[in-house]
């Protein structure tokens, strides 16, 4: 009798719902807004400097390009790359009760980390090696959140970022290094250091 009388609501509405209820318990939302759209502005448009190979200044136009220049990402060897950051999202989505149970408070080494990505990013940018920018781009990413975030939520936070990785494309000689590092990094992050070890 009671489940008849409980309206239920559709996936979509529940989904309204919690992002909502989420939204409402982030502190500083519009700090942290126009934080992280400052930083995906500036990798939009000055974020590669090789302009002979992509025609646009995006570095993240560059990292669809690296995956494959005719845009058959699904076909590409290393095509995952396009799927892992809306993984990713998942995985904040899933964890995010855990994410908000953390102490939500400023950690000032997240400056830190902001400033050795800018550096990164700046870096990469000048010498024209768009992958360090894209190392600048996933550290200023960490270190928003952790700035943001506190140091509790940086670690919460570790093993999402550190999965991202894993879209990072690096060549043929260091993408199987690179994928066990990023395994290695993510096992570590979430306490579980012999994730990859055996």
């Amino acid at each position: 009798m009671y489940m008849e009388n409980e309206r239920a609501n559709g996936v979509l509405e529940d989904f309204r719902l919690d992002f909502l209820a989420c939204w409402q318990r982030l502190p500083n939302k519009g700090f942290l807004v126009v934080l992280r759209a400052a930083w995906l502005a500036l990798l939009h448009f000055l974020g590669s400097s090789t302009l002979g190979y992509v025609h646009s200044p995006s570095l993240f136009r560059w990292a669809l390009n690296a995956y494959h220049p005719t845009g058959d990402y699904f076909n590409a060897e290393e095509g995952h790359g396009v799927i892992v950051p809306f993984v990713v999202l998942g995985l904040f989505w899933w964890k995010r009760k855990e994410l908000l149970a953390q102490p939500l408070d400023l950690w000032t080494p997240g400056l830190g980390l902001i400033g050795v990505a800018l550096v990164l990013h700046l870096l990469g940018y000048f010498i024209q090696q768009p992958r360090l920018s894209m190392v600048g781009f996933f550290a200023g990413v960490y270190g928003i959140m952790g700035w943001r975030g506190g140091q509790a939520g940086c670690g919460q936070v570790s093993f999402h970022l550190f999965s991202l990785l894993f879209a990072f494309r690096s060549g043929r000689k260091f993408s199987p290094l690179l994928s066990l590092c990023a395994c290695w990094c993510a096992g570590w992050s979430s306490g579980s250091r012999t994730l990859c070890w055996r």
